[in-house]
């Protein structure tokens, strides 16, 4: 296991100290500001508000509850009010019911009752200086309580409104210490909710390739905000924090406010079919022992031989409309998997099963990593508007895609609308997109505005945004022209009301992104040909013909070099049945002798070719 470079960003707290503590009462927490006083911005006169709590329906709070509040003076508000805070004062009252009483007789409470907090009967607020902005309260479980703030001016002036949930807050406090909610994300495998989503979360990782977990921690759901983080992988006692290693790797890291690991998990190609387990605690802002919560990651390090040559992914089906779903698949076979055929076996694997008595629906499933691991290539043909029970092929994949194209798996993804099927279980086919999901940014390498025959500027646009073919960018591709005996783009439908254009079942990228920023290793292959017209406007430019419907591409040498890299990727996001035959069958086998490029059959291996040389500048 290799050890990289801290690549992970620390999430820097403020430090507090607790002083004139005496159980059973409260805690002054220090000073969060400096002594002097910041000008009060957003509201019309002196007025505080609570930080902590987070405020809502929250009325129960830990034994020990943290109040924390400002005079609207953060820094991200300051403003010129004609006075600002010098002191706040609070108070704390006993009062007949969280839940019956109303807001008049909880103020009422406040101003004639009891300080608790005072000891000594008195029914006047506390106050200090405009530096003290938090408090620890413990009062004990099972009494109705209303703590309040006030802002204070210079001249002794108070604020003259007390307002639920801005500057007082009814609440009991509970018996037992909450736990916060930590949801741990690892890019390849997605976010698990701890311990919402079970205390253990099992993931698989690919050999050779950084691993990194993020993590955010939430304390809300009890009023409070996320505190420090510990982990630990492999060790052999959750319990004992003695063992300690700077990078968490067989013993803990420390207590700190983190949101990353220091750095990332590397598994060499020697540890393939290993467990390990990774620990990660995380406490909320009191730091105390009992809001610990607790995070099981369970590893394990896929063993991705290889030694099979390719497999052609069935995740398309056409059930209602030409082609036939036994049609498409043998178009597949002949015109885009067919250079695979000419150097060893192509195995079939089918992502949908009949469900019930209806042919028509579909329940997709998950292709066991070690099953795709086999395969050195793999030709993944999906379409749209699949009807599915569950989700889409490509969505109850992507982690599993991700972790074998992080291990080298090399892949040619054909079909329509590929990234809509990424954005969620159903997808979202609506046009154009703004942002890319993280498995279409990160291995399918969008990285600009996704466009398709549009949906948000009427019909007429739609009609015009059909496509007719693709124009090559790429040095010896083909153009790619609809096949005319399929789809007849001026045939008159609706009644006279519009032509059938061009298909709709194909998305590209604009290419602002690449031309401005470039992206080594990204190449376009095809840019969309557009209809251009329409029955009822004449001619209408759809503005999309320099967006691109297919790209390659293949990581830079210093990617894999520094445990980041992908296996060669095509991407042509338009369903090539429509397209003529001939053509296809040119541009898809020049595309697959280039995902293919030095392999072998039997014994493939990665090497460094020209592409990433040349984006190199080697």
């Amino acid at each position: 296991m290799r050890r990289f470079s801290s690549q992970g960003l620390l999430l820097l707290g403020i430090a507090t100290f607790v002083a004139g503590c005496t159980e059973g009462e409260h805690r002054l927490q220090a000073p969060l500001h400096g002594d002097a006083a910041l000008a009060t911005a957003g509201v019309d006169e002196l007025a505080a508000r609570f930080i902590l709590p987070q405020t809502g329906a929250i009325n129960q709070l830990p034994p020990v509850a943290l109040f924390r509040w400002d005079s609207y003076d953060t820094q991200s508000e300051l403003g010129d009010l004609p006075e600002s805070a010098a002191f706040f004062e609070y108070k704390l009252v006993e009062i007949e019911s969280i839940v019956v009483d109303t807001d008049e007789e909880i103020i009422d409470a406040l101003m004639t009752g009891e300080n608790l907090l005072a000891g000594d009967g008195s029914v006047e607020w506390t106050r200090v200086s405009s530096s003290t902005r938090q408090l620890f309260v413990e009062q004990g479980p099972g009494i109705d309580l209303t703590f309040a703030v006030r802002a204070v001016a210079a001249d002794g002036t108070v604020e003259s409104d007390l307002e639920r949930n801005r500057n007082f807050i009814p609440y009991v406090h509970g018996t037992i210490q909450p736990q916060p909610t930590v949801a741990v994300t690892e890019p390849r495998s997605g976010i698990h909710y701890f311990p919402n989503d079970g205390d253990v979360w099992e993931i698989v990782v690919a050999p050779g390739f950084a691993v990194n977990f993020d993590w955010y921690i939430d304390a809300s759901h009890y009023g409070y905000y996320g505190g420090e983080s510990n982990y630990a992988l492999d060790v052999p006692d959750p319990d004992d924090e003695t063992p300690f290693d700077p990078n968490g790797i067989g013993g803990w890291v420390g207590w700190e406010r983190r949101t990353t690991l220091v750095t990332p998990f590397v598994f060499d190609s020697e540890d393939a079919g290993t467990d390990h387990v990774l620990y990660i605690k995380a406490r909320d802002y009191t730091e105390s022992e009992e809001s610990v919560q607790l995070c099981e990651i369970r590893i394990h390090v896929a063993e991705l031989t290889f030694e099979k040559w390719a497999a052609v992914i069935d995740d398309a089906k056409f059930a209602t409309i030409p082609p036939s779903d036994e049609e498409h698949d043998a178009f597949i076979h002949d015109n885009v998997a067919h250079r695979l055929h000419d150097f060893g076996e192509v195995d079939d694997i089918a992502i949908y099963t009949p469900q019930g008595n209806n042919p028509e629906r579909r329940r997709a499933r998950e292709i066991p990593l070690d099953v795709l691991g086999q395969y050195k290539v793999l030709v993944w043909h999906t379409n749209a508007g699949v009807p599915v029970e569950n989700a889409t092929g490509l969505w109850l994949n992507r982690f599993n895609l991700a972790t074998y194209l992080a291990g080298g798996g090399r892949l040619f993804i054909v079909g329509d609308r590929i990234s809509s099927q990424l954005v969620s279980a159903r997808g979202d086919f609506a046009y154009p997109k703004p942002e890319p999901t993280e498995f279409v940014r990160d291995y399918l390498q969008y990285r600009d505005e996704i466009v398709g025959a549009p949906t948000d500027d009427g019909e007429a646009a739609n009609e015009a945004g059909g496509m007719v073919g693709a124009t090559a960018v790429a040095s010896g591709f083909p153009q790619l022209q609809l096949d005319l005996t399929k789809r007849d783009p001026y045939e008159i439908i609706n009644g006279g009301d519009r032509y059938r254009s061009g298909i709709v079942s194909w998305e590209a990228l604009m290419p602002d992104f690449y031309e401005n920023e470039g992206l080594p290793g990204f190449e376009p292959l095809y840019t969309v040909d557009t209809f251009n017209t329409t029955i009822c406007c004449g001619d209408r430019e759809s503005g999309l013909e320099t967006a691109y419907v297919a790209h390659r591409y293949e990581s830079p040498i210093e990617e894999w070099e520094n445990g980041f890299g992908q296996g060669r990727t095509v991407v042509f996001n338009f369903q090539p049945w429509w397209f003529e035959a001939d053509q296809v069958r040119e541009a898809s086998g020049m595309a697959v002798d280039w995902l293919i490029e030095g392999l072998d059959p039997k014994e493939g291996a990665w090497t460094a070719t020209e592409i990433a040389v040349r984006d190199l500048g080697r």
